[in-house]
């Protein structure tokens, strides 16, 4: 499923539904969440990010050991993005942390959604739903070639102040370790659909980055 086509905004009643569910009361969160989402900088990590992991998560409901929990850490996994930022992660779960302390969330509901939060910083976990977090958050990288096309231009717009050379290191390096990893996906059904897409998606970016370096520096295309 190409569920990237298909997202829509956030749903507040949707929100809602989850946040109650690990004993949090209604309030402003969800307010919250839309505008950290809505800043004019995010090109790739906005609503539309969001709305496609939710679209996953109803694919893969049932593989979901907390499925609230899961949901609420979609809401909040980048809540906090500042492109020049290490520690958007740390900064996520803190913001979640204080908003469900001060809503009478359950204390071991905001200790496992923090944990989850910051899971996806490194996207390695070993089973659970910090696994399932991560094939969701990553399931971008098996879409279509188009998608995947304008997912790299939205993450390079987000990152613009960054010279093109460094840029092209730090890209070449993050999908030489993607590449790397014996399997990107935990799931069975993701491994499936996602995999091999996935790799050939990042192959040819790899090799255009590679070509680009090699040709001095020359546009996409020349």
């Amino acid at each position: 499923m190409d569920a990237l086509h298909r997202a829509e905004g956030l749903k507040r009643e949707r929100f809602q539904q989850a946040w109650r569910a690990i004993g949090a009361r209604d309030g402003q969160p969800f307010r919250t969440v839309q505008e950290c989402y809505g800043e004019p900088h995010r090109a790739y990590h906005g609503q539309a990010h969001i709305a496609e992991c939710l679209a996953w998560l109803d694919q893969l409901w049932e593989h979901a050991r907390r499925p609230a929990e899961l949901e609420i850490a979609i809401y909040f996994h980048d809540v906090v993005y500042d492109p020049g930022a290490a520690d958007n992660e740390a900064r996520s779960a803190a913001l979640f942390s204080t908003l469900a302390l001060d809503a009478g969330a359950r204390p071991e509901a905001i200790e496992r959604i923090a944990l989850l939060i910051q899971s996806t910083r490194e996207h390695v976990a070993e089973g659970g739903d910090a696994a399932l977090l991560s094939d969701i958050d990553l399931a971008i990288l098996g879409s279509s070639p188009c998608r995947y096309r304008r997912y790299v231009e939205q993450v390079r717009s987000e990152l613009s102040f960054v010279p093109d050379e460094m840029w092209r290191r730090g890209r070449a390096a993050f999908l030489r370790e993607m590449l790397a990893r014996l399997c990107i996906y935990n799931i069975p059904q993701m491994s499936r659909q996602l995999e091999g897409q996935a790799r050939r998606n990042m192959e040819a970016e790899l090799n255009e980055l590679c070509g680009v370096a090699k040709g001095g520096g020359r546009a996409r295309g020349q």
